[in-house]
Parts: C-alpha cells; structure tokens; sequence
C-alpha cells in the first residue's frame, strides 16, 4: 500500500521522535532561566536532574529511540556485506568501512552509488537508515531491518512497499520528495525541529534541540520551569512555570456509579483536548502549515486530512497509514472524557496493561470480560477486548496498529458496503455472510449509529439519496466532529445547492475540524459564495483557519472590514507558503491564489517551480498550460502538455487538458483519442467521462457517446448532467 508518509513504525499511539543529519544542524539548547523573557528549550539533562524516574521510563521507548547516530550500538541491520533485492530487481548492498556503514544501490537517475547511513530511524518493529545529500537534504531508505525476533519473521531485509516496483523516477522512489526526511519525517521525530529551508538556494539548514522526542517536545521550553523552581514555587502558578500543563486532565478520577458498567470521569468537569493537542501534532495524517510552538492549539499548526477513501474506509476505519487521531475522535471515549494516558504510560508510552484488566479499569470485567458478551472461551485470542474492538492493520509490511475508534463489530456493513470486520479478520476462513449471522444470533440487531458509514459509501458509489444522507449527518451535532467535517466536503462536491444553513452553522460550529473543512472545501464548490461564510473565519482564534479562510477568499470583493482581516490572514497563509517552499504542492497551492489574485507572472513562476521540485505530479503542469492558454499562448499550452504527457505518460488530467486545447484549436479528430484516454485512465472523474461523450457525439458518433454515458451512470447513478443529456440524445 502507498502512503506519503515513510516513518519507522510505533506501538499503537506512541509514534516515534527524531533529529538531524550531516548538513543539518543541532540547535543549542539554552539555559536561560529568565521569567521576563519568551520560555526557552533547555535540554533534556537540565530535565533529568530532578526527574530521574520518568527519565528510567522514557529510556529504552519509542520516542527515546526515535532516532540517533549510526554507531555500532544504534544501528541494528546486518551490514557485514549483506544485499536484498526489491520487486523492481535492484540489488542494494549494506557493508561497512570502518565505524562507518555504507550502502551501495541506485540513486534517482538509476546509477549505482555508495551512500553513507548518518542516523538511523526507528527501533521496532522496523529500523530504517537516514542518508544525507547535498544542500541539507535529507533522504529516509525504504530498505529496512526487520528488528523483530528470527522466530516471528524478523532478522532480515525488507522492502517497506512489499512486492511493489518502483524504479528510479517512480513518485515514491526513495531519492524523491516523498521520502525526503526534513518534511516527511523530521518534525515528529525531533525536539524543536525547524525544517528552516531556504528557497533561493534549494536548501536546508534543519536544526533541532534534542536528537529524539524527548521532555521538551511534549511539555514546552522549561525555562520557565527552572525559574520557578529557583524562586520559590509560586503556589498560584499552577502551571509549575510551563507555558501550559498537559498532565492535569489525565489525573481525574474515573468512577463506577449507580451500578453502572462503565465508569464515569471524577466531579470535575474533564477536559481531554488539552492533552489531544499535545500528541495529535505527531498522532494524526495532517499538513502542517506553520512551524510547531509550544501552547498553541493542533488548529493553529496543521489541517488535519479529511476523513475520506482511500485513506479511510467509508465507515472511518483505518486503512492507510492514519496514525491514531481520527479515529480517537471518533470514539465514545474520547467524547467521555479518556486521554491516551489513561491507556498509555505518558514516559514509558507502553500500554498500562496487556490483558483485558485494562479495559476492565473502566469497563467492569464481571459484566463485560464474560463468555455472554464476548462469545469465545476465556483466555483465548477471541477473547481479548482489542481482539473486536480494535482490529488491527499492518503498514509497512511488518508494523500492526489497531484502529482507535473502539468500534463494535458491524459484519453486517461489511456485507452492504464492503468495509472489514473484526469478526472475519479473526476467522479469515469465513465470510461476512456467516460473521453477520452469527453477531446477529449471538447479540441480537445492531444499535450502533451506522448514519455516517451508509452517507458516505452512497455519496462514495453515487446513489440517489446521497446529498440527504450527507446532508443528515452534517447538521447532526451528536455525531463526531471529524465525520461531519467528511460529509461536508463529499456533500459540497455533489450538491449544485448546498443547505446555505447547514453551511453557515459549519463555520460557527465550536469543534475547529468543521470550521477547518468548511474554509478549505468551500474554495472548490462553484456554485456557493464563500465571502459570507468564510469571511468571519478570516477572525478565527486558531492560525490555520484564518490562513484557509483567505485562502478561499483570494480574488474576492470584500467590505473594509473584512479586507484588513484578509490582509493578516493573506500573510498568516504566504508565511506557510514560505515554510514549505520546497513542496510542489505548497507551490502548485500558492500559484493558484496568485492567479487568483490577478498576479498571472508570479503564479506562472510559482507553477515551473512546482515543476522542478516535482516532476511526477501532473496537477502543477495542467495549470501551467490552463495559464498559458489564459494568457493566449496556445502553443505554450501545447507545448507544456505533449511535455507533461512524454514524462507522465498515465496522467489522465494532462491527456484530458490536451484534448480540450486541440479541441480549442479546431481540431477534433486528434481531440478524441486524448479524452479517450483521460476518460481510460482516471474513470473516477466523471467529468472526463462526460466530456469524452459530448465529444463522441459531436462528430456524430451518437450510440457511443450513449454507451459511454450509460457507463458512467452505472458507476455514479446521482450524476445528473449525464442523465439529461442521456435523454436528449436518446
């Protein structure tokens, strides 16, 4: 399975912690204890001084061995002159010279090389190795040591995409940005990391305080602390001198009432957000737009990726790489109240107990740990809680993580929207008919909401009352946050009329993720003005919104008002521009706001530089040539397309581009065969679809442009466009 992201693995929440490389540079750690001034990193011995207990639990975790330098007691892969050869025949060679350890393989133009390893990355399950290039670039192998026991499979070489080719200039090689260590991987694995890549000379110059995730990265700058230690523990200062305390929450009670089997939070109103904003950064699939800084909420960094296929399976299970956030939120207890330290050891970051007595903590075993509800025999794997109620999914070949949601075994949407189960997971020699039949005699009808799954896979498969199922599950307050924020952006990529109601409660909701979607989404839903839904986000408390917000609103009439708060905002977002610089997609993103703006020269340079940094993404050049096309320059348009097209040969957006400028050009014929294949290869775009169709017909070939449309119909049957002009052609 691809992901973009490339990172050794970690045990269920604990992701893993990094540092720097070669060219890439340690940030020194201060020691100023100055209260006037902005709190300072101060380093992890400082930390250890007096904490020498969580310091012995965080040794030896995943955070702790996130990262370090390759020396003989960090690297854990055989490299007495061993080799491995991956699915696209590329023998790669690991050996030493010396205290350094070398590998031999084929760089990004397929010519073989000897690279030395600067760091090593991860632990367990899996070790992977951190190579340096020029200008503080830093590559992660794909390439790994198995670290697990010879005896479960371990003690071995393994490609991390299994069987999958990939061949230099592939998206995913390893020379590329997609496993480009300063962005991909570095900010979670690092304390303080600052990616610090300047884009007139293509450079980084990464820094970093602690080489892994240590004290600091999850508590903030301890100058303040020292401070308050030294002058005497100010009782009022609650905080101990950080700039916020993350642990309180998770010291509340949990309580059985009233014969009740499960437990309740203490009297005190419980609060986990708090501690969500400290591991969500690491724990969830985001962009980060801004820098991380200590105090500031998960909104004001990062937008979080929408829960949709193919990342997530229509029902909000995991199935890519989704680390552990989005399906925390979606669960019943997470809106109780549970942190991940009520499960997890905050230092160690192992699990508070292996057996089911941890569920029993706030689950009564007597009730829930029987034969009555679990349906297996005591003791066995069936019987474990996470055995059904967190299924797992193996990523990177070797590294199973269980799905945080904490769901109930619903074989029954297996079967009618083809979503996996806990139940034929275990019994893989079953199938969902039997796992179905088989929950239904043992624990009767289902009573688990189903709402959002069944919005989903009909807006996903096209049925006809997909836009009142979204529009449901959108204006359903009950329902989580992050599955209203999905709905919203499938429901304003289908609905020519969006509920305008339904839209503006979004942009006032209190949860920042539905404010979030909707300042993203709306900027691609043609049909909806956004100026007055997303202007009053332009004030929004959390940075990212706002710089999302004027993103959608770039080019747009404004009051005065409104315009000063879109110039703070416009800056707000050109600073996360800035920051990730050497991203085409940042750059494609930036290129279309100017444009937006009316600044075609700045947009068109923004574009070629999208180009250059990524020459395997097809999106920067389609806009390239609509641009030129704009600017009246057909034959750069042209010219940009039959380029794109020779590199990217299976880009159906460059195919379908070019067929509509022949097509501007007059000329038909050769029109046809290049929507033919945009239509072959990107099915899923039923625009390309239909546009072939309407070219179909134009020349006179009405029975398959008909056949065409019935097959479209057939795999979205709510695409009302084609519909009527099925009928007018019949």
């Amino acid at each position: 399975m691809r992901t973009a992201c490339f990172v050794a693995a970690v045990i269920l929440i604990a992701l893993l912690a990094g540092a720097c490389v070669d060219d890439a540079k340690p940030a020194t750690a201060s020691t100023g204890t100055d209260a006037a001034a902005p709190a300072q990193i101060v380093g992890r011995d400082r930390c250890t001084d007096c904490h020498e207990a969580e310091h012995a639990a965080w040794s030896g975790s995943h955070h702790d061995l996130a990262m370090a330098e390759a020396t003989e007691d960090t690297v854990l892969g055989d490299f007495n002159d061993t080799s491995f050869t991956d699915a696209a025949g590329i023998t790669t060679r690991f050996h030493r010279d010396g205290t350094r350890f070398l590998v031999t393989t084929q760089d990004g133009a397929g010519q073989e090389r000897e690279f030395v390893v600067s760091h090593t990355f991860g632990w367990t399950p899996l070790q992977q190795y951190l190579i340096p290039f020029e200008k503080g670039r830093v590559q992660c192998l794909p390439i790994a040591w198995d670290s697990r026991p010879s005896e479960q499979g371990g003690q071995r070489w393994f490609h991390v995409y299994g069987d999958e080719a990939i061949p230099p200039g592939d998206l995913l090689h390893w020379t590329g940005p997609l496993q480009n260590w300063n962005h991909m991987c570095a900010d979670c694995h690092s304390t303080e990391l600052r990616k610090n890549y300047d884009a007139a000379s293509g450079s980084f110059t990464t820094t970093w305080t602690d080489i892994d995730v240590s004290c600091e990265a999850c508590h903030g700058p301890g100058s303040g602390h020292i401070t308050w230690l030294e002058k005497g523990q100010n009782p009022r200062d609650t905080t101990f001198g950080f700039e916020r305390l993350i642990s309180g929450a998770a010291r509340l009670d949990w309580r059985f009432v009233d014969g009740q089997p499960t437990a309740v939070p203490g009297p005190e109103p419980r609060n986990n957000d708090r501690q969500i904003n400290t591991c969500a950064p690491c724990h969830s699939r985001r962009t980060q737009l801004f820098d991380q800084t200590h105090g500031s909420a998960f909104a004001d960094v990062h937008q979080v990726d929408e829960l949709l296929p193919p990342t997530w399976h229509v029902d909000g299970q995991i199935l890519d790489e989704d680390y552990v956030y989005h399906s925390f939120v979606q669960s019943k207890m997470y809106h109780a109240g549970v942190t991940c330290t009520d499960c997890h050891d905050q230092h160690s970051l192992k699990v508070r107990a292996t057996d089911n007595s941890l569920c029993a903590r706030c689950h009564q075993a007597d009730h829930y740990d029987q034969i009555e509800h679990h349906q297996h025999p005591e003791s066995s794997t069936g019987a474990a809680c996470i055995a059904c109620h967190m299924p797992h999914q193996t990523y990177m070949q070797v590294d199973d993580r269980r799905d945080h949601r904490f769901g109930i075994p619903r074989p029954d949407l297996s079967v009618a929207l083809g979503v996996p189960n806990a139940c034929t997971q275990c019994h893989d020699e079953q199938d969902d008919t039997w796992a179905a039949a088989q929950a239904k005699t043992w624990w009767g009808e289902p009573d688990t909401d189903d709402r959002f799954a069944l919005a989903m896979h009909a807006g996903e498969t096209g049925q006809r009352d997909a836009l009142t199922r979204l529009r449901v599950v959108l204006g359903d307050a009950k329902l989580p946050a992050i599955q209203r924020a999905a709905a919203l952006y499938v429901l304003l990529q289908l609905d020519p009329q969006p509920p305008l109601a339904l839209l503006q409660a979004a942009s006032t909701d209190p949860n920042p993720d539905l404010r979030m979607a909707l300042a993203d989404a709306v900027r691609n839903a043609p049909s909806v003005d956004p100026v007055p839904l997303v202007a009053p986000l332009l004030r929004d408390e959390h940075t990212a919104i706002r710089a999302l917000a004027a993103r959608a609103l770039a080019g747009r009439n404004l009051n005065p008002q409104d315009a000063a708060a879109f110039a703070a905002a416009r800056a707000e977002l050109n600073r996360s521009y800035q920051r990730n610089a050497d991203r085409a997609e940042s750059q494609t993103d930036h290129a279309l706001v100017l444009h937006a703006e009316g600044n075609l020269a700045e947009s068109e340079q923004a574009l070629r530089l999208a180009i250059t940094l990524g020459p395997n993404r097809p999106t920067p050049r389609a806009n390239l040539a609509d641009l030129l096309r704009q600017r009246g320059d057909n034959a750069g348009c042209r010219a940009v397309l039959e380029q794109g097209i020779a590199d990217l040969p299976g880009a159906g957006e460059l195919h379908h581009a070019l067929g509509l400028a022949l097509i501007r050009d007059k000329d038909l014929p050769a029109a046809l065969p290049a929507l033919e294949r945009a239509a072959t290869l990107r099915p899923d775009i039923d625009r390309f679809t239909f546009v072939y169709a309407v070219a179909l017909e134009s020349v006179g070939r009405r029975a398959d442009a008909v056949a065409t449309l019935e097959a479209l119909l057939e795999r979205n049957p709510s695409n009302e466009q084609a519909r009527a002009a099925l009928r007018s052609w019949r």
